[in-house]
């Protein structure tokens, strides 16, 4: 039984139909969000130049759009729903704890650098442990889906040198990202940001 049926059965269907919605708003949400992102790396040079492209008319990343459910697929049929839930709650964790860590790093070495707003540090350090405590847990209840999981996001490390900051790449490269890029602009009906 549900929490839902113990507290008020007749709101069952109501309360189906409100989570659906919920999950559609977070859906719309994540693949809006996390492809605006992937457009503004690419624009600003750290993924390939073709994820910066915009559709002329609705002024949308379209490719970059299309990479992020792509991924999302990829993710989901490696192991179901549950599983790309366990994925982004895991990734989450870590980008959290990446800015913690960051936050951290730059109030020891800069301590003097005007912020608008200076946090107190127990509560990054705070959240920090309970990052980690998340993180620790995660991995312990299915360690080779979460290492898998790390796997995939170390795999972005070597994509990048290759990709991105790897500056004199073979003309053979070259001419294939321009080519790769030409098709799926004309596929798309995209121009350059």
């Amino acid at each position: 039984m549900t929490f839902c049926e113990h507290v008020w059965a007749p709101l069952v269907p109501v309360m189906s139909i409100l989570v659906a919605l919920a999950c559609v708003g977070a859906l719309n949400t994540g693949i809006m969000g996390h492809s605006r992102m992937v457009f503004a790396a690419a624009r600003k040079g750290d993924l390939p130049c073709m994820l910066s492209t915009l559709h002329p008319k609705y002024k949308t990343p379209v490719l970059a759009i299309w990479t992020v459910v792509l991924y999302g697929f990829v993710m989901m049929f490696s192991g179901g729903v549950q599983r790309l839930m366990q994925f982004i709650g895991l990734y989450s964790l870590i980008l959290g704890l990446k800015v913690i860590v960051a936050l951290l790093y730059l109030r020891y070495t800069k301590p003097d650098l005007h912020r608008p707003y200076k946090v107190p540090l127990l509560f990054p350090m705070l959240q920090a442990v309970v990052s980690i405590a998340l993180l620790l847990l995660i991995i312990y209840q299915e360690p080779a889906w979460m290492l898998f999981g790390v796997l995939i996001y170390l795999l972005g490390i070597p994509v990048y040198l290759l990709g991105v900051s790897w500056r004199q790449k073979p003309k053979i490269v070259l001419l294939f990202t321009g080519h790769l890029t030409s098709f799926l602009q004309k596929l798309f009906q995209l121009v350059p940001s």
